[in-house]
Order: C-alpha cells, then sequence, then structure tokens
C-alpha cells in the first residue's frame, strides 16, 4: 500500500504521523510549521501522488500565518501571491514581459549574490501541501487546477535553517516584491495568507420554516448599509467587526445627546443646586462636553456605553450570552483575554456586565485600528495576528449588539414614508 510507504518514509526520517479511523483520509504527516504543525491529511490515492510528484516532501516545512513551504535542505522558499480576490494573472505577466523566460517563470532581481528569484506557477511540493492539508479536504483531482493556476514567489539559493528565517523573508522580501508590482501596475497583489477553517458553530436556520410578518418599522438606509458591508466581509474578520461597530458608531449622535440630557436634568433636579453657584454650573458644563466636530457629547467611550444602555436591554443580553454554553465559557476563558484583558462574566450584576461588554467591544475595536485607549499592553490586531483564531465569538456579540441597536433606533413604516 501507498500509505504504508509514506510511512515508512516517515519513520525513517522522524517525522511525526498520525492515524484516525474516520474521514476521507485517515493518515496524517504532522508538517512542522514554527512552533505547531500543520497535518497532510493521506489515503492511497494522495499517497501515490505524494511518491510521484513530490518524494522528498519530508524535507519541507509551512510557514506559520501563510500559504508558504520552505526548505533548509534544498534552500528554497516559495510563497503563494494574489489578487484580494482572484488568481495573480501569471500568463498575462509573461506574454507581456520582456524578463519573462521560456520555462513559463519572471525573473526578479536577486537582493544579494547567490540567490535566484522568480515568479511562477505553483511546484508539486505547494500544489500537494496546499491540496492536503486536512482542515480543508478537496478532491485530488484538483492537484492539476492548483498547480496551473496558483501563481508564487520562489526564492532558491538560500543559507536559512530557522522558522524565524523563512517568516522575515516573506515578511521582508515577498511583501516587497508585491508592493512594488501594486506600485508599478496597480494591480493590489498581495501574499497569500494562510487559510484558516472558520468555525461552524453559527449556521442559518432553516428556510423551510421562515414566516415573515407584516412591515411595521424601518431602518436607517446608511446603518443597513454598514450592516451589510459587514456581512460581505467573508474571511475578512477585522473588516467585519469594524463594520459592526460602525453600525453603533452611526446612532452615536443620538443616544449620547439623550445621555446627556438625563445628566444635566438629574443636576437640575437636585433641591441643591444652586445656579448661581459657578461650581455648581461647572457640574453641568462637564456633563456637556460637545464635540462639534462629531455632533456628539463626551468622548468614544461614554458615546458608546450610552447608545448600548439605552438601545441592549440587560435580559436579551445575558440570555443571549448563555443560551450557549461555549459562548458563555469562551467569554470567561484565557483564550477571551489574548483578545482583551475584560472578559465577560455573567455572575457579576447588571451595570457590571454591561461595563464588561461595553469595555471589551471598544477594546478590540482599539486594537483593530490602533488608536488610543488601549490598555493593557496589548498589541494591535492585524490580519495576521494569532488571536483571530479566537474572534468569531466577538464578531456574534458584535453582531447582536448592532441587531439590538438597529432595532431600538428604527421608525413606524408609516413615519418612514411620509
Amino acid at each position: 500500500m501507498s500509505i504504508q510507504a509514506i510511512k515508512d518514509i516517515c519513520q525513517e526520517k522522524e517525522i511525526k504521523y498520525s492515524t484516525e479511523d474516520e474521514g476521507p483520509r485517515g493518515f496524517h504527516v504532522h508538517i512542522p510549521k514554527g512552533r505547531n504543525f500543520s497535518r497532510l491529511s493521506v489515503n492511497d490515492d494522495a499517497a501515490e501522488k505524494l511518491l510521484e510528484y513530490a518524494p522528498e516532501f519530508y524535507k519541507y516545512k509551512f510557514v506559520e500565518g501563510y500559504e508558504a513551504v520552505w526548505s533548509p535542505e534544498e534552500g528554497i522558499l516559495e510563497c503563494e501571491i494574489q489578487l484580494p480576490h482572484g488568481r495573480f494573472p501569471l500568463q498575462r505577466l509573461l506574454r507581456q514581459n520582456s524578463d519573462s523566460n521560456e520555462n513559463g517563470s519572471f525573473s526578479v532581481p536577486p537582493y544579494q549574490e547567490g540567490v535566484n528569484i522568480e515568479i511562477s506557477k505553483g511546484s508539486d511540493v505547494f500544489a500537494l501541501f496546499t491540496l492536503l492539508r486536512d482542515q480543508f479536504y478537496r478532491p485530488l483531482r484538483q492537484f492539476d487546477r492548483i498547480r496551473e493556476h496558483s501563481t508564487t514567489i520562489k526564492i532558491s539559493g538560500l543559507d536559512i535553517s530557522r522558522h524565524e528565517q523563512a517568516l522575515s523573508l516573506i515578511e521582508n522580501v515577498c511583501s516587497s516584491i508585491c508592493f512594488q508590482i501594486d506600485c508599478k501596475t496597480e494591480l493590489p497583489v498581495m501574499l497569500g495568507f494562510e487559510r484558516r477553517l472558520r468555525s461552524e458553530r453559527k449556521r442559518s436556520k432553516s428556510l423551510e420554516e421562515l414566516e415573515l410578518s407584516a412591515i411595521q418599522y424601518a431602518y436607517d438606509s446608511e446603518a443597513l448599509s454598514l450592516y451589510w458591508y459587514a456581512q460581505s466581509a467573508f474571511g475578512m474578520p477585522l473588516l467585519k467587526y469594524l463594520a459592526l461597530y460602525q453600525v453603533v458608531e452611526f446612532y452615536y449622535p443620538v443616544y449620547s445627546e439623550i445621555d446627556a440630557q438625563k445628566k444635566i436634568r438629574n443636576i437640575l433636579k437636585d433641591p441643591s443646586f444652586n445656579a448661581q453657584n459657578d461650581k455648581e454650573l461647572a457640574k453641568v458644563l462637564n456633563v456637556v462636553k460637545y464635540n462639534a466636530s462629531s455632533g456628539t457629547f463626551g468622548n468614544e467611550l461614554s458615546q458608546l456605553k450610552a447608545t448600548i444602555s439605552e438601545c441592549v436591554d440587560i435580559g436579551l443580553l445575558r440570555n443571549w450570552l448563555s443560551e450557549s454554553q461555549e459562548r458563555e465559557d469562551h467569554f470567561r476563558s484565557k483564550n477571551a483575554k489574548k483578545l482583551s484583558e475584560y472578559v465577560i462574566n455573567l455572575k457579576l450584576e447588571d451595570d457590571a456586565l454591561l461595563e464588561q461588554v461595553v469595555q471589551r467591544f471598544y477594546n478590540i475595536r482599539c486594537r483593530i485600528v490602533h488608536t488610543k485607549g488601549i490598555e493593557g499592553n496589548l498589541d494591535v490586531l492585524h490580519p495576521q495576528a494569532k488571536e483571530l483564531v479566537y474572534i468569531d465569538h466577538d464578531i456574534d456579540l458584535a453582531n447582536f449588539i448592532a441587531h439590538r441597536v438597529m432595532i431600538s433606533s428604527s421608525q413606524s413604516l408609516s413615519h418612514a414614508m411620509t
């Protein structure tokens, strides 16, 4: 059996592997990826492909965070490049450029002597490693398609032995090549980021049981546009989170004013308030800190709190947080702390619970846009941040808050139509 041949190679070369009884590919080769590993899921047919096209697969490793492989023994690094929503037009580059080679590659001037760089279709090893990663099961017949249509930057003649060196080459050399192409052609070429399997916790409800009610309320078109923009950001969790935050932010002027009015009214209703006393008047002025540029009252965090306090029923929030044990556990977990120091504990009283939700929602937003307000020495969240693997629950929370704010801010259909 071909799998046995792969197993023998793994044993000889001291490559880890594992076996499972279930699944379309029950044998897994553990390919190093920095301090972690990714598994190649192999059946007999896949094993034959490995033996035929990549018999020295054991020499290669993945690069953390990117669709890339490297080999210290071969002195090679290969990283996929692409356009944001499609493949890099390699054939057009080869047809139109004089630096193209007859072997179907495009030469790039090396950054140092002895190193060769080219842009070409994916190698056999790259195509197989991409195909056989177990979290994305794809039929073996797609091997030729991946090999022919993926485009990679290949750097050879390297003297590298550590994952950090391979990562540095991608983030400095390969990314600079992409940016130079972008500047000279206006094609937004980018590195191929590692494809991560998004959570399947959230499933659409069956259309068979759908019953629509008579329309009674209308929603602000601007807020709906931002909300739909968030839902269209498939595979871009940071963009989705920010767009959902902007849905809530859209209503800051409304609810910050309501909050300011309540605070001022409470001050004026105090029997001890003396309008002739400057210190008493200063209390009012401290509440009414108007930001003319945004048309809001107070700082951004206080505006967010005012909006959520006015729109989100604390009972509904508790029910939502507790309807899934996985969700409730997550927001108190160590993984949740990797995104924000503000965890969410359902055992707290209403005001304290609301404060945690507001602080967490705001804190993660600040980490994404790297603005003021970041506490706890947290790093900026970027598209390749390792913490993003834990952000699904926070996106769900942002979605819940956006829903409640839009519902609370809706107006009667009859009023909207006049």
